[in-house]
């Protein structure tokens, strides 16, 4: 609906105006996700694949293709969603020259649940932060 139609009025739906985008390189909010959209190719598609939840979080993995690049996105969306809306995401995966660590993420999200510190050792666990 927003990646490959960019639907955004009925995506209004889903994503909540609270929508809190934990993903550096993406800016603030569901306005934030919506203007990256925008200013994307129109040639750019998502395909989600497998898709895993507990609760209310959800997690998908799945590629972005048609970005003018020879190269797709490779992703891993982590979703909390609440009443069937979108309330909180991060993302993990790799960007052109970039990667964005899997286990920076989960960590995050591990460690809202638990409400403990989580220590993990593992390669790539740097920061992806916002230039």
């Amino acid at each position: 609906m927003l990646f490959n139609k960019r639907h955004y009025d009925a995506a209004k739906r889903y994503w909540s105006p609270n929508y809190i985008q934990h993903s550096a390189h993406i800016e603030p909010g569901r306005d934030g996700l919506f203007n990256l959209v925008r200013s994307a190719p129109p040639t750019l598609k998502y395909e989600p694949g497998l898709i895993v939840a507990e609760g209310d979080y959800v997690i998908v993995h799945g590629r972005f293709s048609g970005r003018c690049s020879s190269v797709n996105w490779i992703a891993a969306d982590i979703l909390r969603i609440e009443n069937g809306v979108f309330q909180e995401h991060w993302a993990c995966g790799t960007l052109p020259g970039r990667y964005l660590p899997m286990v920076s993420a989960i960590d995050s999200v591990v460690r809202r649940r638990m409400r403990s510190p989580l220590r993990c050792e593992a390669p790539h666990t740097e920061p992806f932060t916002r230039k």
